[in-house]
């Protein structure tokens, strides 16, 4: 018995010993080439880009640093919205890096952006390892505002017979848009976490604003039915004429008419009950002898 097990051992390694001999089972080890092209990163988010900037670069990077060397980039899955002057990237001699810049001034604030950018191979002057270099870079990409306070400033409005109230301003850097603070404050009403109130100016020849639907916070009935104050359209087209009474009535003075409505219930869209807006500077008896020249208040 011990015999047959002893040639049972032999023939198995006599097996294994042919088997790594057997040349065409043997890998080539990698070895970096003197050009390698790579991306920095794989994927690349960036939702802070600010809402000014004009470009944004992605970099590039490679294993050598002799001699100057252009690589070409296909741009064919960028989004709308992104462009690429120059689809390619240029490290200069002794550069172990480099950029390709996008052109980011038609992204609107607010848009996800997202795409990719890739190497071309077959580039015989400094082409890339595909097992190993980063040969493309996905893109997620949307601009911000860069917000800046101006200090405390007013708030009144008709539809609730004069409600008056101070909140904080903030003005985005570089834009005529401004974002009030919880105008609407604490409140003896049934009143259940306001929205911010951000208006921008879309016409600067006449001063006419436009803003984004907001939560009043008002609870009509204690049921979940809040007062929204609508930019007329978003509710209604056919209330889409009251949006021209809605501007810079003064230098520092805001008036928007919007459409007060319910969801579900109903409301007042056809009445015309102004929010007037004042930024920091102009005393509180000013603005209030404002509102009631005006007959808001």
């Amino acid at each position: 018995m011990k015999n047959i097990f002893r040639s049972i051992l032999a023939v198995a390694v006599v097996a294994l010993s042919v088997a790594a001999c057997n040349v065409d089972n043997i890998k080539e080890v990698y070895l970096p080439s003197d050009d390698e092209i790579s991306f920095a990163q794989s994927v690349i988010v960036n939702t802070e880009i600010n809402a000014q900037a004009k470009t944004l670069d992605i970099e590039l990077t490679r294993t050598s640093t002799d001699g100057l060397l252009q690589v070409p980039v296909d741009v064919s899955k960028l989004p709308e919205g992104v462009t690429c002057p120059v689809p390619s990237a240029t490290f200069a001699d002794g550069e172990a890096t480099a950029a390709i810049s996008l052109n980011v001034e038609k992204m609107e604030v607010g848009v996800t952006y997202k795409g990719t950018l890739s190497l071309i191979p077959a580039n015989t002057t400094g082409g890339y390892q595909e097992n190993i270099a980063i040969t493309s870079a996905s893109l997620t990409l949307a601009k911000a505002f860069t917000w800046k306070s101006l200090g405390k400033g007013q708030f009144c409005e008709a539809f609730w017979e004069g409600f008056f109230s101070e909140c904080e301003v903030l003005k985005a850097e570089g834009f005529e848009r401004y974002k009030f603070i919880n105008p609407y404050g604490p409140s003896t009403m049934s009143l259940q976490k306001p929205a911010n109130v951000e208006i921008w100016v879309i016409n600067e020849e006449t001063g006419n604003v436009k803003w984004t639907s907001f939560n009043t916070g008002f609870d009509y009935d204690d049921n979940g039915h809040f007062i929204m104050a609508y930019w007329p359209s978003d509710q209604d087209p056919k209330y889409a004429a009251k949006e021209a009474l809605s501007g810079f009535y003064e230098k520092d003075i805001i008036v928007l008419v919007p459409t007060f409505y319910m969801d579900g219930i109903g409301g007042w869209p056809s009445k015309n009950y102004p929010i007037a807006f004042c930024l920091p500077g102009r005393t509180q008896a000013s603005f209030e002898e404002w509102l009631v020249e005006h007959g808001i208040w």
